[in-house]
């Protein structure tokens, strides 16, 4: 079974990897909640490939060509990166007890220790680890459970992952971590943030229902604007409770990392929330959010966004480093203007993940239906048997 695309999630995907972007560039302070918005869309995306699989075959088959996809989809890419990344670590030995997280899809617990070496080769790689975490768990209660069952288990992800927040919070506190480090082990312990892939869950589950609501298209604005009013909220308190000016509230209340219990419990959590509006506004068609993410730069971007997502930092250290190497450490200073050398940054970056999902990540996409087609074949071949 083939399942259609949904027009504007590509769409979204690429203003989720923009704003990643331009956070690792400093351009946009709070561009880091493009993962957020990517968990939220991989919950979603990845339970309507579930829900595409539940006529014929066994559970074992559905599972086995699940994770097959989902194999083709990362690992080639991913390893490669890391292969490619060989000459550093040579360089830097440092680096090499960052390998066995990477490759056992545990990089963001090795970040929250204290004996982290930081380095962009890999930095972004503990979101991919997140999620193939919730890859692990997430299609077992899907076909263990009945619907009902995993609707009320979503449900109750979205209103314990704050609580496992705070928790996480308390517990980093109670060891001795400094408050840099505390907010660092809220943003990268996984279980804290399934909840944000537990909402495009639900939603990919309800979709159906979504999409011909009229009361949801109708009333689709007052629910933005009660987004609007909560996160308004949001911003009230961090002035009342730190005492200072608007502009340093609000750059503390969205700072990477925040640090504040207040912050780590509803900060995620709204941003979730922002997510699932959008997906919902997708599914409705509202013409103001559908219109803008079905454009077709956007909709390529999106389409190539796992490969940009890869490139993207590895290139920003590789690139700044060979422009620090040139022209010294002046070009940073004024020697070059900075949007010349962020120009040539993006080409560069647009390139590499163009040719990348052309001629590397296509070839690998290519053969999910072979697999897929070889397990239903040995499903039907042993079931004849059995028959």
């Amino acid at each position: 079974m083939v399942t259609k695309k949904i027009e504007g999630i590509d769409g979204l995907r690429a203003i989720a990897v923009i704003a990643v972007i331009l956070f690792h560039n400093r351009i946009l302070d709070l561009g880091w909640v493009g993962v957020w918005i990517f968990f939220g869309i991989s919950g979603f995306v990845i339970t309507i490939s579930l829900s595409s699989s539940l006529i014929g075959n066994s559970i074992s088959s559905k599972m086995k060509v699940f994770y097959i996809k989902r194999v083709l989809r990362i690992a080639p890419l991913y390893l490669l990166l890391i292969v490619f990344s060989i000459p550093f670590i040579i360089l830097n030995h440092q680096y090499i007890d960052h390998i066995p997280y990477l490759l056992t899809a545990t990089y963001n617990f090795y970040r929250i220790s204290t004996y982290y070496q930081n380095t962009d080769l890999f930095g972004h790689y503990w979101s991919l680890c997140v999620e193939e975490q919730f890859y692990f768990i997430y299609p077992v209660l899907f076909f263990a459970l009945s619907g009902r069952q995993l609707r009320r288990l979503l449900i109750a992800i979205i209103v314990v992952a704050p609580a496992v927040r705070y928790a996480t919070a308390l517990s980093a506190s109670a060891v001795g971590m400094s408050p840099d480090h505390v907010a660092n082990a809220v943003y990268q312990f996984s279980p804290g943030h399934f909840d944000a892939f537990a909402g495009g869950c639900l939603i990919a589950l309800e979709r159906h229902r979504v999409a011909t609501s009229a009361w949801l298209r109708g009333h689709f604005g007052w629910l933005v604007a009660a987004g609007a009013a909560i996160l308004t909220g949001y911003i009230l308190i961090n002035i009342h409770m730190r005492g200072t000016s608007l502009h340093s509230a609000l750059a503390a209340a969205f700072s990477v990392n925040v640090q504040g219990e207040t912050d780590q419990i509803l900060l995620y959590s709204m941003l979730n929330i922002m997510t699932c509006l959008l997906i919902i506004g997708i599914l409705c068609r509202v013409p103001y959010v559908v219109q803008p993410l079905s454009n077709l730069a956007l909709n390529f971007i999106g389409k190539i966004s796992y490969g940009i997502y890869m490139i993207h930092l590895p290139l920003l250290a590789i690139y700044r480093g060979g422009l620090r190497f040139v022209w010294g450490e002046e070009i940073f200073a004024g020697g070059v203007p900075w949007w010349t050398a962020f120009a040539a940054y993006l080409l560069i970056l647009f390139v590499l993940s163009v040719m990348s999902f052309r001629y590397f990540e296509s070839y690998f996409l290519s053969k999910q239906a072979y697999f897929a087609e070889r397990i239903a074949s040995t499903q039907q071949v042993a079931l004849n048997r059995h028959g």
